[in-house]
């Protein structure tokens, strides 16, 4: 939940070793083996990275040509419920107010050469998305897919007690 400039190149700082950031260098995790591949990680991390910011509120957008000038930022995100609640129509994701907010998005991350990305609270929303130019989408989360395996769950187990009685 970036708000402003600043907060932004904080962020991107955080993401990159010494001497463009100030990541910290913990070389003994399981990215790097426990320590024999640092190096080759380290070069990887610098060369591979992408920056990714969310654009979650209205101060942000206030902010959208500086945040998304700055190098480091790869990807303006948007987040659909945090920015709707922003706006004063939460969850109203086919409001004109949100549908001229993912245009201004998209808008400056071509005026930038970046990239727009979007949380789809289902797949249904996908053409949408695409349509207004936006190609990271995600859909779901780690607690929706587990929530909808244990319901499928109960459904096959309430199936097969009826089938038994």
């Amino acid at each position: 939940m970036i708000h402003n400039l600043n907060e932004a190149k904080q962020a991107a700082s955080f993401m990159k070793y010494p001497p463009d950031g100030v990541r910290g260098m913990a070389t003994m995790t399981r990215a790097v083996e426990f320590g024999p591949k640092f190096d080759e990680y380290y070069q990887e991390t610098t060369s591979q990275l992408l920056g990714i910011l969310q654009i979650e509120n209205v101060e942000s957008l206030n902010h959208l040509d500086d945040i998304a000038g700055l190098d480091g930022v790869d990807v303006l995100f948007v987040g659909p419920a945090d920015m709707t609640l922003s706006l004063g129509i939460f969850k109203e994701f086919e409001h004109p107010k949100f549908i001229e907010v993912l245009k201004q998005v998209q808008a400056a991350a071509i005026k930038y050469g970046k990239s727009t990305g979007v949380l789809m609270s289902s797949p249904a929303e996908y053409e949408k998305y695409h349509n207004l130019g936006f190609r990271m989408m995600g859909c779901g989360s780690d607690s929706v897919f587990l929530l909808r395996g244990a319901q499928n769950m109960v459904d096959e187990m309430k199936n097969q007690q009826t089938r038994c009685e």
